[in-house]
């Protein structure tokens, strides 16, 4: 994860530190200092998780991205995705049967 994905998280718990190093923490009951860490800690959890879904949205938006970068319209309009790593044909090819003697037409009106 890089730094700038967590700074919110890295401020929040910047702030948690400086707060249990000043003055008004020294004077504080321990009861009021638990309960203090209790909220301020739940919200650097809540952050953590945040900036967490932040980064998987923003790799997912990335792979999407890729992925239509990778897609083709064949010349009958249908997609097809192209592996960019990969020999084609998959195997060698001999022979190709026709459709029509093959597959059945698609019902009227019904394409890809």
């Amino acid at each position: 994860m890089s730094t700038d994905v967590v700074a919110r998280s890295v401020s929040a718990f910047e702030s948690l530190l400086c707060t249990l190093q000043g003055k008004s923490a020294q004077s504080s009951t321990h009861a009021e200092l638990e309960e203090h860490l209790e909220q301020a800690g739940r919200g650097l959890l809540r952050q953590l998780l945040q900036d967490h879904l932040d980064l998987r949205a923003r790799k997912e938006d990335e792979a999407a991205r890729r992925e239509a970068r990778s897609r083709v319209v064949g010349s009958d309009g249908c997609w097809a995705s192209v592996a960019s790593n990969s020999s084609w044909p998959p195997h060698p090819v001999t022979s190709i049967p026709s459709a029509s003697s093959t597959f059945p037409s698609p019902p009227a009106g019904m394409s890809c």
